[in-house]
């Protein structure tokens, strides 16, 4: 089996960039200069030696030590192509820091940078095919178990931006966890009223709705979200209505008299 220059690990190799290098070492590489990050050097023995990604792992290894091997294996950042988006979707990328901000807060521009690169696929579009929600018919209706793949979805790239934020992937594994433990639910908030505001924006002014992701959203109809919570409940219990009228009860709706009966009859 042949050996990666740039991690010495054994695995197959081939051309990227210009050098021969595994696929990890093109991923990484490719991921660095799209993003522009700078690596601080760790100066630490087992870290910086040339086989720390094979011996201490890709997340411990000094990115930065790897990164210059790849450069001295040949690799050239020019050949690195920055990804197209889909010019029939509506992009939620944000907009371009201008260069002066970037040159002058380094930190919060390569923050931008990895922001960027993790909305590059949430995208909005207006074809209904790929609408999902609590008004959708068969397929396309936004039941439980879809929000809850959605949202495991959305805490598998949150826990990913950590890896690559600038000081935080610098840490350990158990203090990134820590971190992500304190601060998904605020940042799934802060996630979930920008699709809305951007939903807005763009023409979607139905305020009977919240777009919770992309082309997802919930309707603020209590008889709707009565089926969403019953979509996971077993039909015998009363807690599908239970959560609904809670719910009514946050947004003001107002439900009929019957609904709010315990189940007597």
């Amino acid at each position: 089996m042949p050996v990666c220059k740039a991690c010495y690990n054994r695995c197959a190799v081939g051309k990227n960039f210009g050098a021969e290098t595994c696929a990890s070492c093109a991923a990484f590489f490719r991921r660095t200069v799209r993003l522009k990050i700078v690596y601080p050097c760790k100066n630490d023995f087992y870290s910086c030696r040339k086989d720390a990604v094979r011996f201490v792992s890709a997340v411990h290894a000094c990115r930065k030590c790897r990164f210059d091997r790849c450069i001295e294996l040949g690799m050239n950042p020019g050949l690195v192509q920055n990804p197209r988006p889909n010019q029939s979707k509506l992009s939620l990328m944000p907009k371009e820091v201008v260069h002066s901000f970037s040159t002058q807060f380094p930190l919060i521009s390569s923050m931008t940078n990895v922001l960027r690169a993790t909305l590059l696929d949430r995208c909005i579009t207006s074809d209904a095919r790929l609408t999902i929600g609590t008004s959708e018919p068969a397929s396309n209706f936004l039941s439980y178990n879809v929000y809850r793949r959605l949202t495991l979805c959305e805490v598998k790239k949150y826990r990913e931006m950590l890896d690559y934020s600038p000081v935080v992937c610098e840490l350990n594994k158990d203090v990134k966890d820590a971190i992500f433990r304190n601060s998904f639910a605020l940042a799934l908030i802060v996630v979930q009223v920008h699709f809305n505001l951007k939903h807005r924006s763009l023409g979607f002014e139905n305020k009977k709705k919240i777009y919770i992701f992309p082309n997802v959203y919930f309707d603020l109809d209590p008889e709707k979200l009565l089926f969403f919570f019953a979509s996971h409940k077993n039909p015998q219990s009363l807690a599908g209505m239970n959560d609904c009228l809670a719910i009514a009860r946050v947004f003001d709706l107002r439900l009929p008299q019957d609904w709010a009966r315990t189940g007597e009859d």
